[in-house]
């Protein structure tokens, strides 16, 4: 399992399994988070992430690493979990999540442009088949993730030269500001995790962990 996301009254996992050069997606259902049923889904994909949005549900898998020169990310579609659809690829990427809002999806990731040239990205559409990216060719690094707090959406992720961490915001998917009054120099940010009036955001410094923490207060 490399993921897990809620279904109403219950949950969904996904991942995959990988022999040699053959990968098939696999995913598990479960009502109580105790007792999972599995199921095949496609040949040639390892879903990370998996979310549920307007139409059905989306999944990403990602083949390879931009950094290797050889990368190539694939969204897949479903409305009912048991058949899936592939909708899009992107070239020498990686997905690194996905939000589901009003109006369609944001993914965020990493993109190259030759070899160890690597970008942050973002990617904005309204059904889930066609993608608009907008990447920063100025920034040496990558996305690590994507949350949707409150009425804004969070990309995070890292500059590699400068080490640094990025926190995005954005109220629509395509405009996007960087996080004022924090200073996020050393840094590597990897995951985060939201309330309803909470944000968190982990990594590390220096080798040592850190959390992030934004709070609004009542």
């Amino acid at each position: 399992m490399a993921t897990v996301a809620t279904t109403g009254p219950g949950y969904l996992a996904a991942g995959g399994t990988l022999d040699g050069a053959t990968s098939k997606a696999l995913l598990w259902r479960s009502d109580d988070a105790l007792s999972w049923q599995v199921a095949d889904g496609p040949e040639d994909a390892l879903f990370d992430p998996v979310i549920s949005g307007s139409g059905g549900w989306l999944a990403a898998s990602n083949a390879s690493r931009p950094e290797l020169g050889d990368a190539h990310a694939d969204v897949w579609r479903s409305s009912d979990l048991a058949s899936w659809e592939l909708s899009s690829s992107f070239l020498d990427s990686a997905v690194a999540g996905v939000v589901a809002i009003e109006t369609g999806f944001v993914a965020a990731g990493t993109i190259s442009f030759g070899r160890h040239d690597l970008n942050p990205v973002t990617w904005r559409s309204v059904d889930g088949q066609t993608w608009t990216p907008v990447d920063r060719k100025d920034i040496f690094g990558g996305l690590a993730g994507i949350v949707r707090w409150r009425d804004a959406i969070v990309a995070f992720g890292s500059s590699i030269e400068p080490e640094r961490g990025i926190v995005w915001l954005s109220d629509d998917g395509v405009t996007w500001t960087e996080v004022r009054g924090v200073d996020l120099d050393g840094m590597r940010l990897s995951d985060a995790a939201t309330s309803d009036d909470e944000l968190m955001i982990v990594g590390d410094k220096g080798g040592e962990p850190l959390v992030l923490r934004a709070k609004i207060s009542n």
